[in-house]
Order: C-alpha cells, then sequence, then structure tokens
C-alpha cells in the first residue's frame, strides 16, 4: 500500500491507495469534491485532453514571498507586520502581501496569504468583500451582484442633496420659497440616480 499528502479546496488529505487501486482519504473526501473529480476524470476521458489547469501551484507560481515583495522598502513591510500583530496576526516570512484584499494600508491580516492558507483565504476574502475576481487557480462569484447593489443605493448622498440645494436656492429665488421637502426631492429628481429593475 502507497500514500501521498495533497491538498484539495484547502484542506490537506493523507490518500492512501491499496493493491487495487482503489484510494482512501483521511480525512474523508466530501462527496461534493468526489463527485466533482469523478465528473473532471469524466470529461479527461471523453474529450481526450486535459481542461485548464486551475491549481494552488499555478496560483503560487512566480509570486514572490515578503521578503522579495519589499526588497528596498523594509520600513514599510515592517509598518504592515506591526500592523498585523496588533491585529493578532504574526506575518511569516514566506508569506504573500496581497494589497488588493487590504481594508487598508496598515497591515490587514487578510492580505497575508500563507502557503497553508493558499487560494481558499483568498476566496473567503474576496466573497465577504462581495467581490467577484478571477485568477491563477481561482474564481470567485460573489453572492450579492451589482443590480442588487445598485437596487439598494441611495438616489443621492445627503451632503450632495444639501450643496445642490444651497446652489439652486442662490441662482433662483422661486427655489428660495419652495418647502425644503419639495426642494429636496426636485434635486434628487434631476441629479440622483434613476432606481434600477
Amino acid at each position: 500500500m502507497s500514500s501521498y499528502v495533497t491538498k484539495i479546496s484547502g484542506v490537506t488529505y493523507r490518500v492512501s491507495v491499496n493493491q487495487a487501486g482503489e484510494s482512501t482519504y483521511d480525512p474523508p473526501l466530501p462527496e461534493s469534491e468526489s463527485s466533482r473529480m469523478a465528473s473532471n476524470l469524466k470529461e479527461v476521458l471523453d474529450t481526450r485532453s486535459f481542461p485548464g489547469l486551475d491549481t494552488e501551484t499555478l496560483f503560487w507560481a512566480g509570486r514572490p514571498t515578503l521578503a522579495e515583495q519589499f526588497k528596498g522598502d523594509e520600513k514599510y513591510l515592517q509598518m504592515l507586520c506591526d500592523g498585523a500583530r496588533k491585529r493578532g496576526y504574526n506575518p511569516k516570512p514566506t508569506d504573500v502581501y496581497m494589497p488588493s484584499l487590504a481594508r487598508d494600508n496598515k497591515g490587514d491580516p487578510n492580505a497575508f496569504i500563507s502557503a497553508a492558507d493558499g487560494v481558499s483565504k483568498v476566496k473567503r476574502v474576496l466573497e465577504a468583500k462581495g467581490v467577484d475576481a478571477e485568477g491563477p487557480g481561482f474564481k470567485v462569484r460573489a453572492a450579492r451582484n451589482d443590480r442588487d447593489y445598485l437596487r439598494d443605493a441611495k438616489p443621492l448622498a445627503e451632503d450632495l442633496v444639501q450643496k445642490i440645494s444651497k446652489e439652486y436656492i442662490a441662482k433662483d429665488p422661486k427655489c428660495a420659497a419652495m418647502k425644503p421637502s419639495a426642494l429636496r426631492e426636485m434635486v434628487i429628481e434631476k441629479h440622483g440616480g434613476k432606481p434600477v429593475e
């Protein structure tokens, strides 16, 4: 019996293969992963070609570590690491910093990706941010789409309503005589976004 270790969707498995070629996963492989793997194998056999590679290895290919990323700017690297430590994460020299995942530039732990976290952490952070993204080794479709976002958006920010209302009052005496609520509705109607169906 032979065995090896593999990582599938961010989970590490020890796989034992018996004399008949049957594989046993520890921990047990979820049914969804098992059926996905069977479907992929069927596609390979049916088409006699491999689909595009979408792997953890492809995600990490060519990505520099923290030390390589910030060579020459150690002061900024130190500031990011100190910020991450204050928030409970201790960056390792082998981590990769992905600023596009950060909520700020002060050491957000979400932006530090370790080899152990890999693609699964990138996906989790993007999904939590509600961002659609695709890259080497991953694809994320956020649960919230643009139409939902626009449907919930205000037609015009309050500070803009106030600013534009003041401009109307200064230019036109009729606007100064209007009820504030009527002027507000007029400004939003003329300058605000239109509702999304």
